[in-house]
């Protein structure tokens, strides 16, 4: 079965692929907050900050990514289940939407990251395929 462009819902997949961006960005938020907040209990009062950036900057390269691949399957799914026609198409868009904005906001660009770009792109519809394997919400009784 074929998917026409106005089968899919636009504004869900706008707002997957842009929640899975800022979901991404505050997983890391909340790891390195996590991280500051036991470094300033161990040491009793406001931890060095020079160690806070060491962490963040040796952390969130490998935080950001798989969190972002994992979160992309998601919100993918998410997407996909809520959909009549083309849960597959809307899943790939959300994919396609997360890696552009990615990729935009990636300060460079290496192996690893374009690495990380395939594998959301391919988590996504990954999701949608099992979405579409699934009946639809409230069908499935």
């Amino acid at each position: 079965m074929s998917v026409r462009v106005s089968d899919i819902s636009w504004w869900r997949v706008i707002l997957g692929g842009v929640s899975v961006v800022a979901a991404t960005w505050i997983s890391v938020f909340v790891v390195v907050t996590g991280y500051a907040a036991r470094l300033g209990f161990k040491m009793r009062g406001a931890p060095p900050q020079d160690m806070i950036s060491a962490f963040a900057d040796r952390v969130a390269p490998m935080v950001g990514p798989i969190a972002g691949v994992v979160l992309a399957f998601a919100v993918a799914y998410w997407v996909a289940r809520r959909v009549a026609v083309g849960p597959i198409a809307n899943a790939l868009g959300v994919g396609i939407v997360a890696t552009g904005l990615l990729m935009a906001l990636m300060r460079s660009f290496s192996l690893r990251s374009a690495g990380f770009w395939v594998l959301t792109l391919a988590a996504s519809g990954a999701a949608g395929w099992l979405a579409s394997r699934r009946a639809p919400d409230g069908q499935d009784d």
